[in-house]
């Protein structure tokens, strides 16, 4: 079960604004290209786990862009990655959002350690907007926690897993709801002209009567 402050995360998460801003067509799409690395993350993090839910929602997602016609920058990503480049400078060369470097560097960090427990936390619990193989990774986590139950090292790192990757999510839809507003802001620029200041109170001038 996680703790107060995951999942009071995972319910900014899944209540982000981002999600009521998403109206239009173009929009959703938008979120669609961000989420796209949600589902990478997830996708990375099951491939050693043995859970294949991830990786096919990773797959949909992307024939789903492609559907759009859009989403390059996410298959280039991964193609690069897939060819040994570094995450970060993966990024740079696939043109991907900049909102997205937070999350896949804690997920590129969280998989590249020996211990199961923060794999199974990130999965299970820090990445809620992706569909994963739940009971597995689950039943999985809660094995480990109750065989180091004597001083809870496996929840700890669990937990903190999860707690990372969940704020690095929250900073991705935040990129993908600025990107949102600007192409509101430019398809209607009266909505968000600043309102003309006053005009200035001009004072009547007193007329002294001669005494």
């Amino acid at each position: 079960m996680p703790d107060a402050d995951i999942r009071q995360l995972r319910q900014e998460a899944a209540h982000h604004p981002v999600h009521r801003w998403a109206t239009a067509p173009a929009d959703r799409t938008t979120l669609l290209v961000h989420q796209a690395f949600c589902r990478w993350a997830s996708a990375v993090l099951a491939r050693g786990l043995g859970i294949h839910g991830p990786e096919r929602h990773l797959t949909d997602t992307l024939r789903a862009l492609r559907r759009r016609g859009t989403g390059r920058c996410v298959e280039t990503f991964i193609t690069l990655i897939d060819a040994g480049q570094h995450p970060r400078a993966a990024l740079s060369l696939a043109g991907a959002p900049e909102a997205a470097r937070s999350l896949v560097n804690a997920v590129w960090a969280i998989g590249a350690g020996e211990s199961e427990a923060p794999r199974l936390g990130a999965l299970a619990l820090g990445l809620p907007c992706c569909v994963v193989d739940t009971g597995p990774a689950v039943e999985r986590l809660r094995a480990l926690a109750e065989a180091d139950a004597s001083d809870g090292t496996v929840q700890a790192e669990a937990e903190a897993a999860a707690n990372r990757v969940l704020l690095a999510e929250l900073e991705l839809f935040e990129g993908a709801l600025q990107v949102i507003r600007r192409r509101h802001m430019a398809r209607h620029p009266s909505m968000w002209r600043p309102a003309p200041a006053p005009a200035p109170v001009r004072r009547a001038k007193l007329q002294l009567l001669p005494s």
